[in-house]
């Protein structure tokens, strides 16, 4: 995460008095020691399974730029006022985030990755967003502290879960809330019918929207068109549907890639936790 999208970060953290864990996982380099067989040639005799060893000197190297990362991130969140856990692990990218979720209320994600075409980066990014079991923050260089938020809705079960976290949300940060209804694959009174259902939802999480809307052309412009650097977009990532199919061209995709503002992500099942 560059200096900018970690300074937002931490920006939001000291408005909503927020703990952020610092976690940098660190995956040890290695070097190739391929096996050579009986006939003692690569190029005609066998060829034993490849084994694998770290590279110490490499490793090394990458374990003092870590360090040099956190003391960054830690003199930056003492600077702010921001209490701070600077933590890190020598494993599985992806695997060790999403452990980690399982303690936290929200999961903060740089977008300069994606539009790096980081193929690496997008994997083990796809993958957290995919197992995290807590909303996922996709941030950029370009934020600033929401002012309101927009909740997209489809009127699947799935996208359920993202009225809910918009609710809290709105709710605890005191903060205006939209409502987008997507309305691909709805014919026009199906789109109002959906709409009318989400506003009851969403009163009956006590969080009315001010305002109200059924998104017109394609779902990805219509998202994009609501994103903002001071607006948070909030939105599902699951379902039957390419507006909430986490894959490579769907929306979803499309929308973080051109999204002007934060992109809030719910997976399926998604529920904030206990910490604050």
């Amino acid at each position: 995460m560059n200096h900018a999208a970690l300074d937002a970060a931490i920006a939001l953290a000291a408005r909503y008095h927020l703990t952020l864990i610092g976690l940098h996982v660190m995956v040890p380099d290695m070097v190739d020691m391929t096996g050579i067989g009986p006939a003692g040639t690569m190029g005609t005799g066998y060829v034993a399974p490849a084994e694998y060893a770290l590279d110490a000197q490499a490793t090394q190297i990458k374990r003092q730029a870590n360090e040099t990362l956190l003391a960054d991130f830690q003199q930056r969140c003492a600077q702010a006022g921001v209490d701070c856990e600077p933590t890190s692990e020598v494993d599985n990218a992806a695997k060790d985030i999403v452990y980690r979720a399982q303690h936290s209320d929200l999961l903060w994600l740089s977008r300069e990755g994606l539009h790096a075409g980081q193929t690496t980066w997008f994997s083990n990014f796809e993958h957290v967003v995919r197992e995290s079991p807590i909303p996922v923050w996709v941030g950029g260089a370009n934020q600033a502290l929401p002012q309101r938020l927009t909740v997209a809705y489809d009127g699947h079960a799935q996208a359920s879960g993202a009225l809910e976290v918009a609710a809290s949300l709105s709710r605890a940060w005191r903060l205006p809330l939209d409502l987008l209804v997507i309305h691909e694959g709805l014919d026009d009174r199906q789109a109002q019918t959906t709409l009318r259902d989400a506003q009851a939802k969403l009163k009956a999480l006590h969080s009315p929207p001010e305002r109200a809307q059924v998104g017109a052309g394609h779902p990805t412009a219509a998202l994009i068109q609501v994103t903002a650097p001071d607006a948070l977009l909030v939105m599902g990532t699951h379902s039957h549907q390419p507006f909430l199919g986490f894959r490579r061209g769907h929306t979803v995709d499309d929308v973080l890639l051109s999204a002007q503002g934060p992109v809030l992500l719910c997976p399926k099942d998604a529920a904030q936790g206990g910490r604050s």
